[in-house]
């Protein structure tokens, strides 16, 4: 099945969405784990687990040509399937959960990939993830 297909599949069969996250969930509780998915940094967020929440976006003709080059295809149909499968998740989680993917504020670092190679993106993550872990000092309430 491809991304696309799966997400139709998931529009008409809710319980598979629902037995992803819960499963995403509970691995966020108690475990020292790197785990991907759209939906990951929300349920992280919505489940105050303590994580480190990574969302990685890029211009979307870098994504199309980078996905022809990975697995084939011509451009644009490649760019139509993934706003077909970015809509589908955009209303499959807005229905379940109230959240829309779009909003970006419960992620700790947001690193667009269109100019990086995969090693500067790496450190990038590296870098942010230090400074994550750096005790903040409170100059006033409410700002760091």
């Amino acid at each position: 099945m491809t991304l696309e297909q799966f997400g139709a599949y998931c529009e008409a069969h809710p319980e598979v969405d629902r037995a992803l996250d819960a499963y995403q969930a509970e691995l966020l509780k108690g475990h020292t784990i790197l785990l991907e998915g759209r939906l990951s940094g929300y349920l992280a967020f919505r489940d105050k687990a303590p994580a480190y929440k990574v969302w990685f976006t890029c211009d979307a003709y870098v994504r199309g040509n980078r996905l022809v080059e990975r697995e084939g295809g011509d451009l644009e149909s490649r760019m139509a399937e993934m706003r077909r499968r970015e809509e589908s998740e955009r209303k499959r989680y807005l229905a379940y959960y109230g959240y829309d993917i779009n909003d970006l504020s419960v992620y700790d670092l947001v690193l667009d990939t269109s100019e990086l190679t995969k090693d500067e993106v790496v450190k990038a993550v590296v870098h942010g993830y230090r400074d994550f872990l750096k005790p903040r000092k409170w100059w006033r309430l409410g700002q760091r």
